[in-house]
């Protein structure tokens, strides 16, 4: 590919498969034997489909005894009771349970997890962070050369390299 339009013609198929693979996931269906099970919305949507189950949802507690996670798709929330957590909890931590939905809004537990309600945010800003110093990096250092279309490192004087200004 030795065009230019070549180059782009390839980048904005690559780009659309890209886009049509994600829009593709998405429209797939949970399946317990690909280990992608039921979660939260799933339950507050159509909560009896799913007795039997094992699913896998996670939740604010608002009561730990016997410990209540409330659980939400974005519009309506409802309360979830789960069982045979043996870990201690407190109201306000995030609870994040595997296990076997039972019915009258119950979870039967076999793995659960408890964290923080700061360290969703902590990750979203170090995350947020990191990709800013990548960005950061990658306009120092490269260029877009409009004549080929690729990306080449900017070239440093001989200057910059002795350490001057």
């Amino acid at each position: 590919m030795s065009r230019p339009r070549h180059r782009l013609l390839a980048l904005i198929v690559l780009i659309a498969v890209l886009v049509g693979l994600l829009v593709l996931a998405g429209t797939v269906d949970p399946n317990p034997r690909e280990n992608r099970y039921p979660g939260g919305s799933d339950l507050v949507t159509n909560y009896e489909t799913h007795v039997g189950h094992q699913a896998s949802v996670s939740g604010t507690v608002v009561s730990t005894d016997p410990v209540i996670i409330e659980i939400s798709n974005g519009v309506e929330t409802a309360h979830l009771t789960v069982e045979n957590y043996d870990r201690p909890v407190t109201e306000g931590k995030t609870l994040g349970v595997f296990g076997t939905v039972q019915p009258e809004a119950t979870i039967t537990a076999q793995r659960g997890y408890t964290r923080e309600p700061w360290e969703e945010y902590y990750m979203y800003l170090v995350s947020f962070l990191a990709g800013l110093w990548v960005l950061a990096r990658i306009v120092t250092g490269w260029r877009l050369d409009t004549d080929t279309w690729t990306i080449t490192p900017k070239e440093i004087s001989s200057q910059e390299k002795r350490g001057g200004t």
